[in-house]
């Protein structure tokens, strides 16, 4: 048991890492919204949330919060740490009341991503106006998509790489 549990938190902070490269340094300008950018880093927010279950939250909450704070989004940073853990807890109570993992992944998934189109555009709504929040849905959208698309291709590797790395070291 501690030893899932170790392998699980550090495979989290690892991910927490990797979701704030992916999301502050692979980015898209989205000129519809006020600065606002594309990034595949709710790829790895999914995978977070596939291979260490609850530790995965985290994760989603530091890596994406550290990246619009490096990237310098500050007003976003407090909708990025409650949108990105809903995302990632919704994602974590499925796959755990699920028995078949994979539909489970594919459904939390766009849930998941349901929740983060509906977050920022309350969020820009509010923050800086409606018309705003409209204009970055389809930017968010193709986001979501893609996020969902790269999160599915390389879940197969991520797991193969932890069970080799895991049963190789530990």
């Amino acid at each position: 048991m501690k030893r899932d549990k170790l392998i699980n938190i550090s495979v989290a902070g690892l991910f927490a890492a990797i979701i704030c490269l992916a999301t502050s340094l692979i980015k898209i300008p989205s000129p519809a919204t006020s600065g606002g950018y594309i990034h595949p880093g709710d790829a790895f927010i999914l995978c977070a949330v596939y291979l260490t279950g609850i530790y995965g939250i985290p994760a989603a909450i530091i890596g994406s919060a550290i990246a619009d704070i490096l990237a310098g989004y500050m007003i976003y940073a407090p909708a990025t740490i409650i949108i990105k853990g809903i995302m990632a807890l919704a994602v974590y109570l499925i796959l755990k009341k699920s028995k078949k993992k994979k539909i489970a992944f594919v459904f939390s998934a766009v849930i998941s991503e349901i929740i983060m189109l509906c977050g920022y555009f309350i969020y820009e709504a509010f923050v800086f106006n409606p018309g705003a929040a409209l204009a970055g849905i389809s930017f968010n959208l193709i986001q979501a998509v893609g996020s969902i698309i790269i999160a599915a291709a390389l879940l197969p590797i991520i797991v193969y790489v932890k069970k080799s790395i895991t049963n190789y070291y530990l």
